[in-house]
């Protein structure tokens, strides 16, 4: 396999590579080798990037394909699917500066920093709120996608007509994807050193996965410089493992755009 430009950054970055070419169709010593590798990585750094897990190339620069055309309708059609009302249900089309998280888990609550934080609309993260801990707001916009078998978090789907195929299309990507969880949960559990290589499988049924296509738009380079901007900070994700694509688009504008989805 030929190295990426984005392969070359990760080893730049002292990030692992783990190569699961020989997953499916090697014996015992190799897989014990290759999750030894994995489970080794997300020890000493937390982040790994895996190559030959299954998920064809084409098949990945087709899902950024419907994901850059959902983003590219306007807002009144995305506004079809609309992320519920609420925190329970993270389905759906949610726009800029409706994702707003605050959480003040320092010695020091500020009231008057929450209400301010919570106003911005143009910023993932202002950097003088970290010291608090506080989120706020979200630039981007996102779509969220799960089990059609999850009744408790019911999928919300745009009309067909709208975008046709990407429905079927995403419901079909969904359990590609949680294969390849699957296969990690297997290779953690190995590099572990549990006997079961299923003890973690049996506790995810791949009902409760999020699928997650994600838009951030250009910020000025200006801005990011002299800190009034600032993109996600270093955080944790709920659930066992998230697995990330990302890529960039170039936009209309002539400035680069980061497209992502992310599996967790």
């Amino acid at each position: 396999m030929d190295r990426t430009s984005s392969q070359k950054a990760v080893e730049d970055a002292k990030i692992a590579i783990v190569d699961f070419a020989g997953w499916v169709n090697s014996g015992k010593e190799q897989r014990q080798g290759i999750a030894t590798q994995l489970t080794d990585a997300c020890r000493s750094v937390g982040f790994v990037y895996i190559v030959n897990h299954g998920i064809p190339s084409s098949r990945i620069v087709e899902t950024f394909s419907w994901t850059k055309k959902l983003f590219d309708l306007d807002r009144n059609q995305k506004m079809l699917a609309p992320h519920p009302d609420g925190s329970a249900v993270h389905r759906g089309y949610s726009w800029p500066g409706l994702e707003k998280v605050s959480q003040l888990y320092g010695d020091e609550e500020d009231a008057d920093l929450a209400k301010k934080l919570r106003a911005i609309t143009d910023v993932k993260v202002r950097p003088s709120s970290l010291k608090y801990g506080l989120w706020a707001d979200a630039r981007q916009e996102s779509y969220e996608i799960g089990s059609e078998h999850n009744h408790d978090q019911p999928n919300v789907w745009l009309p067909d007509e709208v975008l046709p195929g990407f429905r079927s299309y995403m419901t079909s990507f969904y359990w590609e994807m949680d294969t390849v969880a699957k296969m990690l949960l297997r290779a953690i559990a190995i590099g572990i050193g549990m006997d079961d290589e299923d003890f973690f499988t049996h506790l995810h049924s791949g009902n409760n996965n999020q699928l997650r296509l994600l838009h951030y738009p250009p910020v000025p380079a200006a801005n990011l410089k002299n800190g009034s901007m600032a993109r996600m900070p270093a955080h944790s994700d709920w659930g066992s493992i998230t697995m990330l694509f990302s890529g960039r688009l170039w936009g209309s504008s002539g400035r680069d755009a980061v497209w992502l989805y992310r599996f967790r």
